[in-house]
């Protein structure tokens, strides 16, 4: 739905919260709006998640620090 905020985390669908993310949030994109909508798309990464993976993520935020959405994608 556009205008939206989205809340939401990934685990392994148990009970258990050592197996969880913590919680993200996205609003996306107003319809018909003139205001630029950004967003930063990932791939899946499969290797190296813990020891790369989040530098990647850090470093696209500095560089895009207004980005609207973070979409990543699990092949």
């Amino acid at each position: 739905m556009p205008n939206t905020t989205y809340v939401y985390r990934v685990g392994n669908g148990e009970k258990n919260d050592d197996y969880w993310s913590e919680w993200f949030q996205i609003k996306t994109a107003k319809t018909g709006s003139e205001e630029p909508f950004s967003f930063i798309y990932f791939g899946d990464a499969q290797n190296n998640i813990k020891s790369l993976w989040s530098r990647v993520i850090r470093s696209s935020y500095r560089k895009f620090p207004k980005v609207d959405l973070c979409f990543m994608q699990e092949i």
